[in-house]
């Protein structure tokens, strides 16, 4: 049998709590995650920085904020937990395959997400991802474990987290591009067809309507042009050279930085809606969850650097 050291270490539920407060820099988001009160939170973090004798938070009125101690702490805490949850989930379910249930939308899927996923698998390849295309908010206790969403507000009970911002202008094939040079953007537009994208169903879309007035251009004559269903219709269509259609810093980012589509000159326009990743409170700190959003967040962080740099160059 090994022998256990007699450990001077202080309540490891105690640790728990701190941790998930440290993660949140938040105890009623801690108090939620872990269905305890508030003042249950509170007060094992002041016994914790009692028998630690340091000041873990700072506080300043009715908030807090992790302190430089609180944070080098946190940081071993973490480390600690997804070890200890890794092994355990390990050797409780050997023969149990681990898997992730992804709802989104068919664009931001087709158009950015899956063309990435292989880098998630080779970097767990035990876990399986679940993908399917939907946009109705699911409940994301019971039918999925997170959800990519279009919108500028998501319902308060799941955790949000915005992966992109969207600015729309129009783009096109570097080949038509190349015809349409010296040409104002009022001439280019005028001359080559417009693409337009129509779902079948209800959704958001910002289209040429919306540019034209947010960018206060007018066109001389009427507007003319094929119709697509789904985007990444319209983006092949615009890649192969039919003509232009109104872009997006996301949906068509991969194609401009890859060649397939030029922006043409005029000016980027916010939708004020933007992408985001999210998830139930209940789940947030499961480890396939947090690695799941460490990978979102590095992927999307790339990606925004790229086609920044890229748009304002």
């Amino acid at each position: 049998m090994p022998k256990f050291k007699n450990r001077k270490l202080p309540s490891l539920s105690a640790l728990r709590i701190f941790e998930s407060a440290a993660r949140h820099d938040n105890f009623t988001r801690a108090a939620e995650e872990l269905n305890l009160t508030q003042s249950s939170i509170s007060h094992q973090i002041r016994k914790l920085e009692e028998w630690m004798e340091l000041e873990l938070f700072e506080r300043v009125g009715r908030s807090v904020k992790l302190a430089d101690t609180g944070r080098e702490l946190a940081n071993t805490m973490s480390t600690i937990l997804d070890t200890l949850t890794s092994d355990i989930e390990r050797i409780s379910k050997k023969d149990q395959p681990e898997r992730l249930y992804i709802t989104t939308l068919d664009s931001i899927s087709v158009q950015w997400l899956i063309p990435r996923l292989n880098d998630f698998q080779a970097k767990y390849p035990q876990i399986d991802i679940q993908l399917s295309t939907s946009a109705r908010f699911y409940d994301m206790e019971r039918e999925a474990d997170f959800a990519i969403r279009y919108c500028n507000d998501a319902p308060p009970n799941l955790v949000q987290e915005t992966l992109f911002d969207e600015l729309v202008f129009p783009v096109c094939a570097p080949s038509l591009s190349k015809k349409m040079e010296g040409e104002t953007l009022t001439e280019q537009l005028a001359d080559v067809p417009l693409l337009y994208h129509q779902p079948e169903h209800h959704s958001l879309v910002f289209d040429w309507s919306f540019w034209l007035e947010e960018s206060g251009i007018s066109l001389p004559k009427s507007i003319r042009g094929a119709t697509y269903n789904y985007s990444h219709m319209l983006t092949q269509a615009a890649a192969s050279g039919a003509g232009v259609c109104i872009g997006s810093t996301v949906l068509t980012g991969d194609s401009i930085l890859n060649g397939l589509l030029c922006p043409l000159s005029g000016p980027q326009i916010d939708t004020g809606y933007s992408y985001k990743l999210l998830s139930s409170r209940m789940k947030e700190s499961t480890l396939n969850h947090r690695r799941f959003r460490k990978w979102m967040r590095a992927q999307a962080e790339s990606f925004n650097a790229n086609i920044n740099e890229f748009l304002n160059t």
